[in-house]
């Protein structure tokens, strides 16, 4: 019997190529300046909310839509995760932070006096 591990895998240098480029575009898209989108996600941080939601509408859509496409999942996932994203922020997590107050200050692990 013979393993086979990843490392020898034939893998097609165009695929490796269009991984770098999309990774690279990503980047810079990142890096442009948001204007009002910058201003509005310095105040609302949908993203925790976007990631937990995310998979179960996958699942969800895949479950009501038995024969979706994978790429139509994946388009409709990326309109409605961020605004159960936005909607979890606003309902939930806004909410639950205002209890932070509440709670004594935890002391600096770094900067603490002997």
């Amino acid at each position: 019997m013979r393993f086979v591990f990843a490392i020898e895998a034939q893998v097609d240098p165009r695929v490796l190529f269009r991984a770098a480029t999309v990774d690279r575009v990503l980047t810079e898209i990142e890096r442009l300046p948001w204007g009002a989108l910058g201003r509005w996600t310095q105040h609302n941080d949908i993203s925790y909310g976007t990631y937990l939601y995310g998979w179960p509408i996958q699942q969800s859509l895949m479950v009501a839509f038995p024969s979706i496409s994978i790429t139509a999942n994946m388009f409709a996932a990326l309109v409605l995760a961020p605004l159960a994203g936005f909607a979890s922020w606003t309902a939930i997590e806004t909410k639950a932070l205002s209890f932070k107050t509440l709670l004594p200050a935890r002391p600096d692990p770094i900067n603490r006096q002997s």
